[in-house]
């Protein structure tokens, strides 16, 4: 005998599980959110207790146990801050930056165009190399680097933090990724029109690209705006400092002058700025053109 479709038909569940299973799922839900939240206070607190740390007086900012929001805000920190290299500082650190992040797009964009649309020979292994530049950690290229650094008389100079950095394999080999889906029915439409290879890079394979490009920008510029190890090493006039350097030379006079912390703090936090604002105002494009490249 057939089975009707009652039979056949699972039988549901009662209606006090069905609402007991919804309620763990909101409790599971509601726990995540505020194990998410106390994480990124936890985060959060290192830069809230320098930011607040920065309008303490040295007395209350030595003070045990810490307090988090300032009795009184003492601007007296950012005062003291403006009576050292400080302001040099953050303007070498933004010529540097800057300079050295247009470079690098240009040299490493021409690169990976150059690598994407021509056949030459070699091409693939020569890319290879590009790509295997991405394995050597810093610490090995540093001491060839600063030998040829010492035989072309560039210690102590922009120079010196600026062109050894342009070639960036990694930001060729992101580039490449996004620049070889182009389409090729473009860069031949351009060259039937008599377009150059110059103007076909600047004005078709450039605007195209420009989502990758501008992720690349906000990653070498925080790694740039960062930079310290390399700048130690080939810096000696304290004019030339960028902030990583100059405010490490600020942290070491905290030992004979105490009132220096409030200072030190204030550099730290107007050193941050720059970068949270970059990241708040590009934030879209790292993740669509980060996202995008390596669909690609």
């Amino acid at each position: 005998m057939p089975a009707t479709d009652t039979e056949r038909r699972p039988a549901a569940p009662p209606a006090g599980s069905r609402d007991l299973s919804l309620y763990r799922r909101r409790a599971v839900r509601i726990l995540l959110q505020v194990l998410l939240v106390v994480a990124a206070l936890l985060a959060l607190y290192p830069l809230i207790f320098m930011v607040s740390g920065s309008f303490k007086r040295v007395s209350e900012l030595t003070s045990l146990p810490p307090t988090l929001i300032p009795r009184a805000f003492d601007p007296g920190g950012y005062e003291q801050l403006a009576t050292t290299g400080f302001p040099r500082w953050f303007a070498n650190s933004i010529f540097v930056t800057v300079l050295r992040v247009s470079l690098t797009i240009l040299v490493s964009s021409m690169a990976a165009f150059a690598f994407a649309v021509y056949r030459f020979p070699f091409r693939r292994t020569l890319f290879i190399i590009v790509v295997g530049s991405l394995l050597l950690p810093f610490e090995v290229l540093y001491l060839p680097l600063l030998s040829l650094m010492i035989d072309l008389d560039w210690m102590n100079t922009y120079q010196a933090l600026i062109l050894p950095f342009v070639a960036s394999g990694f930001s060729v080999f992101v580039i490449h990724q996004y620049m070889v889906s182009l389409p090729s029915e473009l860069i031949q439409a351009a060259r039937v029109d008599g377009a150059s290879e110059w103007r076909i890079y600047w004005n078709v394979a450039m605007p195209l690209a420009r989502p990758i490009l501008g992720a690349i920008s906000v990653i070498l510029f925080i790694q740039t705006w960062n930079s310290f190890f390399w700048p130690l090493i080939v810096l000696q006039d304290t004019d030339l400092f960028v902030l990583p350097v100059g405010l490490t030379a600020l942290l070491a006079r905290v030992f004979h002058e105490q009132d220096m912390w409030t200072a030190v703090l204030a550099g730290s936090t107007l050193m941050t700025i720059p970068m949270v604002i970059v990241f708040l105002v590009m934030q879209r494009q790292l993740v669509a053109g980060l996202t995008e490249g390596f669909k690609a």
